[in-house]
């Protein structure tokens, strides 16, 4: 289990979504976690161009076109994607 109140709260997450990391290349790999970022600290997430307007552009370098690639043309399996996600939540 990891300490929650050792780390911050990006560092927490980003913990626990490196255990995604095997489905994903090193670029893609940080397209998720800034999505994931921008998902859990946003409070309405409307779509990929709101989150990246408001979180993902003000604390990355990151380009839009980038986002949408993660969530395009990396082909990873879901069955692995599920996996992994219940065990974390386990």
């Amino acid at each position: 289990m990891i300490s929650i109140s050792k780390y911050s709260f990006i560092q927490t997450l980003q913990q626990y979504l490196l255990k995604y990391c095997s489905l994903f290349k090193k670029r893609s790999f940080d397209g998720f976690l800034w999505l994931m970022l921008a998902i859990t600290s946003v409070e309405e997430v409307r779509s990929i161009r709101f989150l990246y307007e408001n979180f993902i552009k003000k604390y990355s370098g990151k380009a839009l076109n980038s986002l949408y690639y993660v969530l395009s043309y990396v082909h990873f399996p879901m069955e692995e994607l599920i996996r992994i996600t219940v065990g974390i939540v386990i």
